[in-house]
């Protein structure tokens, strides 16, 4: 297993199988630096790659483990849909960021919701 740190974003990348690509370090930092101008730097952020070994299995998996300001912990994982399955391990990286993006903003969304309840809230 190699890792790398990238030097803005707290980036942590591990590789499972497969040998580390330039291409797919750039592609994971672009994404972890695209998630870090909408919702802050991160406290905490490791993207874990498995790249298939063996002849016969094709697709990648990537999961991502996620600590934002404000008490926000995310694990997004390798999807089990077949239409999310990927073969690129740099389209499947750009999938678990968009998936991330979507879960911090229903986060946000849900706290912002419940901090609307309370102001509205009448005092008794």
């Amino acid at each position: 297993m190699k890792t790398r740190r990238s030097q803005s974003t707290p980036l942590m990348m591990s590789f499972r199988g497969g040998v580390p690509d330039n291409a797919v370090h750039d592609i994971a930092r672009a994404q972890a630096e695209a998630l870090e101008r909408l919702y802050g730097k991160p406290l905490y952020c490791h993207l874990v790659v498995k790249v298939p070994e063996a002849e016969g299995v094709d697709t990648c998996a990537v999961s991502l483990y996620l600590t934002l300001p404000g008490h926000i912990d995310l694990r997004v994982e390798p999807s089990d849909h077949p239409d999310q399955q990927f073969v690129d391990p740099g389209r499947a990286i750009v999938d678990v960021f968009q998936r991330a993006r979507g879960l911090i903003a229903e986060r946000f969304a849900h706290r912002r919701r419940r901090k609307l309840q309370r102001l509205a809230a009448p005092l008794t």
